[in-house]
């Protein structure tokens, strides 16, 4: 799986459909990016790590799923 940066999702955005007045998405992504990084925020990749849900059912018992989900083979 090939990492995407922070302007290839942005450029995947701004190429849709819904942004149809956008003339050049890429650089409407590097502007967007750069204009977030000047406004002090920090840009970056989010963990990739299982999450764990706990709750319960309707009579009361509890419900453990984890992501990713597992198979019977791993």
């Amino acid at each position: 799986m090939n990492e995407l940066t922070p302007k290839d999702v942005l450029f995947d955005v701004f190429d849709s459909d819904d942004f149809p007045a956008i003339a050049n998405p890429q650089e409407a992504a590097e502007v967007f990016v750069q204009r977030l990084i000047d406004a002090g925020f920090e840009i970056k990749a989010q963990e990739r790590t299982p999450i764990m849900n706990v709750g319960a059912d309707r009579q009361g018992g509890a419900i453990a799923s984890a992501w990713p989900p597992t198979t019977q083979d791993g």
